[in-house]
């Protein structure tokens, strides 16, 4: 029930007393606004609303305080004792002192500030630039009621916790940034976005977490929150930060103070040019961190590359100078810089820095080979105050998992967002569902392709055995027993035929039309077919040398280096010294030959010799023999294991495109121009 607060004036507004919901203190805090409407711009609103709402929470808490202290030690003097508060209000700085006055108003809440400033090292520089002793702006009738409205209600912690006082906080915050249309940007990023890079970066306990542009200081309280939410102790967290804005720097520091954090250090100044947060004062080495987030301005321009160009004092151009219209990449290598060696860092940035040239492009690739880039994660458009262009979560990992090591993770998140009139948001679901593809990695898609290409490979494995050791060919109906078919010498059922490498002095004899099978072309082999060759001979060459020509469907096996591996030519084509090949007529099917060559891969590799390349001599290919079933049998055992194959290969073609999609790896991918999309 509300009461009358027994304490104040008679000369003063009743005060009520009692819990305030988060609705009832957020319309409070909005009302408080609407009393300034049309007398000064909304952007400034939030600087005067902030200053008198965070002077009214003082004063009420030292009251609580001091209430406390002298109903236990029954001393008013040891109950106003500076030491006995978190916060010291020296006599004449209250709250009522300044209801007291009906003149000068802003000038006696002015000289409130000071000296509560004077009086709390940790408050220095909080009321700064809050200045209400201007008359035209604030005439004594308008101060009245801004005073008279707050005097409402009573801002004691028994009235409204730290949190339910920091979230109303928060919700004025993202009141006036959409006041402020796109200056709102310049303190604020949007909650939900927040949320996403913090789940993603999953802080523990004990963590030191660092923001090198704060703003109002959502992003750490963000990182509290989530050990909140995951039921551990979030005073365990070392929060740090930095911001040029002093306006800004001001509400950041209210924010954590209404939210009950006392022990941040919340330093002021420009990031690129002057960072603060060091190993020792006067240092020229960045202090490193757990957990580095931050949302800096979008492609800022004289972001400090005067300072980089000719070498960044501080070290933080491992990567190169971003150019000077655009500093998205010099927040990114600072951040970068300030992590410890099992950090990570996320941070909010234009989707240009994916694909921009220059010395961005360089950048960006010096990153990538570093393999630091963990993921990007594509944000749905128009999220952000005062800009509508895309955006996306670059998260870096200086201590990869092993399964994610040279691999970088695209999520698309284009889609993920709930419509809005003028700005469009993120929902629960939608953070949840981004962060989730994430953390996963894998998505079922990808762990299902690789299932169906593993399960297959054993498939055609056994069939091989089954086939050519087992010698059965089960079909619904018959039984082929192979054995009964007698063995034929390889040489006697197909044409064996060999290569030659054409003078390689002789620049006629090469890059004409020819493909010519060698060495180079190993890793085309065991595919079924060879479709191009890595060099091209001319007919000059196959004139003037031992090399041939062999038809279209020859098979070749390669004798040397990668020994046993084998393919079906797709053209005319020659090959070199190092392969041998079978041209098959009516009594031996090529692809049943080609299964047979891979059935005897492992036999291949046991014989070959050589200390430095494996070698198999001829004489074993012409003692070679193989069992010969009828035609029709060869083409069934072909077609059966030609369709584990393709697919094999199919499923290995979509992993590859996912696989492309995971690492990001690919120009194409830093283009934008393939995504991974994310599903409810």
């Amino acid at each position: 029930m509300l009461k009358v607060k027994d304490d104040v004036s008679a000369d003063l507004p009743l005060t009520y007393v009692g819990k305030m919901t988060q609705q009832q203190l957020e319309k409070h805090l909005w009302d408080a606004a609407d009393i300034l409407r049309g007398k000064i711009d909304s952007a400034d609103f939030k600087h005067y609303i902030f200053g008198l709402l965070f002077f009214k929470r003082l004063c009420d808490v030292w009251e609580e305080e001091y209430e406390e202290r002298l109903k236990l030690y029954q001393d008013a003097q040891l109950a106003s004792d500076p030491e006995e508060h978190r916060f010291h209000i020296p006599p004449g700085a209250f709250w009522n002192d300044i209801r007291k006055h009906s003149t000068n108003i802003g000038e006696h809440l002015n000289a409130a500030f000071r000296a509560i400033e004077d009086a709390n090292t940790r408050l220095r520089g909080v009321f700064q630039d809050v200045d209400f002793n201007n008359k035209e702006r604030f005439p004594d009738a308008t101060l009245e009621l801004l005073l008279q409205h707050f005097s409402k209600h009573r801002l004691r912690n028994c009235d409204v916790e730290a949190d339910i006082l920091g979230d109303a906080y928060e919700y004025l915050i993202s009141k006036f940034a959409d006041d402020a249309g796109k200056k709102g940007g310049e303190f604020y990023t949007p909650k939900m976005v927040t949320r996403l890079i913090v789940s993603c970066l999953q802080p523990d306990e004990g963590m030191t977490i660092y923001d090198p542009t704060c703003g109002s200081g959502g992003m750490l309280l963000e990182a509290v929150n989530y050990l909140k939410r995951q039921g551990k102790n979030p005073k365990s967290l070392q929060l740090y930060a930095q911001e040029m804005n002093l306006n800004t720097w001001a509400i950041c520091e209210m924010n954590l103070f209404l939210h009950d954090i006392d022990d941040a250090f919340i330093l002021r100044g420009d990031t690129l040019r002057q960072p603060k947060h060091l190993v020792a004062e006067g240092s020229k080495v960045l202090r490193t961190f757990d957990r580095v987030l931050a949302n800096p301005p979008f492609s800022l321009k004289n972001w400090g590359d005067e300072a980089w160009k000719n070498g960044d004092q501080f070290s933080r151009d491992t990567y190169g100078c971003p150019p000077k219209s655009y500093g998205d990449l010099a927040f990114v290598q600072h951040m970068i810089a300030s992590l410890n060696q099992t950090g990570k860092l996320g941070v909010i940035l234009p989707h240009g820095i994916l694909f921009r040239g220059g010395t961005e492009a360089k950048i960006r690739q010096g990153i990538l080979q570093d393999d630091l880039i963990e993921a990007v994660i594509g944000l749905a458009p128009n999220l952000f105050y005062g800009t509508g262009i895309p955006a996306c979560v670059l998260i870096i990992n200086k201590q990869k998992e092993a399964k994610r090591r040279g691999k970088v993770l695209f999520v698309n998140g284009a889609e993920e967002m709930v419509e809005g009139k003028n700005q469009n948001t993120l929902s629960e679901a939608n953070v949840g569902r981004l962060a989730k593809a994430f953390l996963a990695f894998a998505d079922e898609e990808i762990a299902s392709t690789q299932a169906v290409i593993d399960q297959t490979r054993k498939v055609k494995q056994g069939l091989l055995q089954q086939l050519f050791t087992r010698n059965k060919y089960n079909k619904v109906e018959d039984t082929y027993n192979i054995t009964k078919y007698s063995l034929h010498f390889l040489d006697e059922v197909a044409q064996r035929v060999t290569g030659h490498t054409p003078n390689r002095k002789k620049p006629e004899y090469w890059d004409g039309e020819i493909k010519w099978v060698s060495l180079q072309d190993s890793a085309a082999l065991d595919r079924v077919y060879i479709y191009k060759t890595a060099a091209e001979i001319s007919e000059e060459g196959i004139r003037n040398s031992s090399a041939v020509k062999h038809p279209k469907g020859t098979v070749v096996l390669s004798r040397d280096a990668g020994v046993g591996k084998s393919a079906i030519m797709t053209d005319e084509m020659a090959v070199s010294q190092h392969f041998i090949g079978w041209i098959c007529g009516s009594e031996l099917n090529n692809h049943y030959l080609y299964y047979w060559l891979q059935h005897m891969k492992p036999v291949f590799e046991r014989i070959a010799i050589g200390n430095t390349i494996k070698t198999i001599g001829m004489p074993f290919f012409k003692s070679l023999k193989i069992p010969v079933p009828p035609m029709e049998i060869q083409v069934q055992i072909a077609n059966t294991l030609l369709s584990q194959d393709q697919q094999i290969f199919s499923a290995e073609e979509e992993l590859e495109q996912l696989s492309i999609i995971k690492r990001g790896l690919i120009q194409d991918l830093l283009r934008g121009l393939v995504r991974v999309g994310v599903t409810p």
